[in-house]
């Protein structure tokens, strides 16, 4: 999906009462990550009926109306006020569900993922809240793992009945196996793409531990993906961002992240937005 146009009032950083912005290119400070974000608000309002465009208003200009304005290529200008939530249509939820939006705090949350003793990342809850998030299990009702993950994280609260409980083990078996198989063909894919930047990297994920769910005492296991950079014939490394520098961690983080739109089966339009995420690839620097 390409964007052709974009007009913007009240909203964020922009204070005036309307601009018209060309999607192309402006110094620091000109408004580009201002505008990355009002892209992200405006798809995630299409999903979430909680997302209100108050929320972000421009706080230098209480006066004016926030206005959103929105023209592509094959829509016509969907308008997003307080009063009009034009992006409030299948096409435009069906793109907030596939849409990429990678910046460099995305990045950084690769670099700075906590570790475990021995020094290893666990990405577990990187790729379920984002990288695989939308994603969907190949089950009846097709969820996404995001919403079954968040399904079984509320279990623990309520008080189930046998028949619940065996319902719980059987939707935890069957996320472990499902994300397993996801989490498998994502770190394929983003091999074979950093391959292009170092045909010596690559990265895998190996499955340290399942969830699960115990009721003497009531507790909720939550899984562990240990990520590693495999090397011929010698072991894995384990703690890479101790090793590697930040232009190939970044071609790690920018590859996990293409390779998880390219494998998203979702049909229709993507959308792709990138804010500074290309700056650390320098080799040079």
């Amino acid at each position: 999906m390409r964007i052709t146009g974009v007009e913007i009032a009240n909203y964020r950083g922009f204070a005036g009462d309307s601009f018209r912005l060309a999607l192309d290119q402006g110094e620091n400070g000109a408004g580009k990550s201002s505008l990355y974000n009002i892209l992200k608000d405006f798809l995630h309002a299409a999903t979430n009926k909680h997302v209100n465009i108050e929320q972000r208003r421009n706080r230098d200009n209480l006066a004016g109306e926030p206005v959103v304005r929105i023209t592509t290529k094959t829509t016509p200008t969907t308008e997003w006020t307080q009063a009009a939530r034009g992006q409030d249509a299948n096409n435009w939820r069906t793109l907030d569900d596939g849409k990429g939006f990678l910046d460099y705090r995305a990045l950084l949350r690769f670099y700075n993922t906590a570790q475990d003793r021995d020094g290893r990342i666990d990405l577990f809850r990187l790729l379920v809240e984002g990288m695989l998030a939308n994603h969907r299990m190949e089950v009846p009702g097709n969820p996404t793992f995001l919403a079954e993950w968040r399904w079984i994280e509320q279990q623990p609260k309520y008080r189930l009945y046998a028949n619940e409980k065996q319902d719980l083990k059987v939707r935890v078996d069957r996320f472990n196996a499902a994300f397993q198989l996801a989490a498998t063909a994502l770190a394929a894919r983003a091999t074979e793409l950093l391959h292009d930047f170092d045909p010596e990297m690559g990265i895998e994920f190996a499955c340290d531990r399942n969830g699960d769910f115990t009721w003497n005492p009531k507790r909720l296991t939550v899984p562990r993906f240990v990520a590693q950079a495999p090397r011929p014939a010698l072991a894995p490394i384990t703690d890479y961002h101790e090793v590697f520098n930040e232009a190939k961690l970044s071609a790690m983080a920018i590859c996990l992240f293409f390779a998880a739109l390219e494998t998203c089966p979702i049909e229709g339009l993507r959308l792709l937005v990138l804010d500074d995420a290309l700056i650390g690839l320098d080799m040079g620097n």
